[in-house]
């Protein structure tokens, strides 16, 4: 399937909800970042004040993070070596072949990259634990974590 006929497909409308908008209850949604806690939702022309908590239960809200991720996980990926003067692609590095074969044994490269994509557009973070060899050190694979339960603290040195 081509890029253009993936984007010509999502364009296709979407199937009318079987209820109510207001009916409908929100995503979860409780990153603990001190931003959103800040927000009190700007009003919209209804009158109703818009917030991460509510956006993230309206249908064209995922639609659009959806489109945007499977555009971004379709595109090749390539690992380059860059010098002074020129980039040389490295299919052979290590992280190019974790890449192109699925960074680990559950998800595909597609997969990842969409995950990747979906949770920078609907927390601000992507977040991931790279497992390595404890002889070599080479990347062997790489865990998604969700961001709603990472805690980021400072490392005060």
């Amino acid at each position: 399937m081509s890029l253009f006929s993936r984007i010509r497909d999502y364009f296709q409308p979407a199937p009318a909800p079987q209820q109510e908008p207001e009916r409908y209850a929100p995503a979860p949604f409780s990153p603990d970042d001190e931003y959103f806690d800040k927000l009190e939702g700007a009003p919209s022309a209804s009158g109703i004040s818009v917030t991460p908590e509510n956006a993230a239960g309206i249908t064209a809200f995922w639609r659009a993070v959806q489109i945007v991720g499977g555009v971004i996980a379709s595109m090749p990926f390539e690992v380059y070596e860059v010098t002074d003067d020129s980039a040389q692609r490295r299919r052979t590095h290590p992280i190019s072949v974790l890449l192109r074969r699925g960074p680990n044994s559950r998800l595909t490269k597609f997969d990842f990259f969409q995950t990747m994509i979906l949770h920078l557009l609907t927390f601000g973070n992507f977040y991931g634990v790279v497992y390595r060899n404890g002889i070599t050190g080479s990347v062997e694979r790489i865990e998604i974590l969700p961001p709603q339960e990472v805690k980021v603290e400072e490392n005060s040195r």
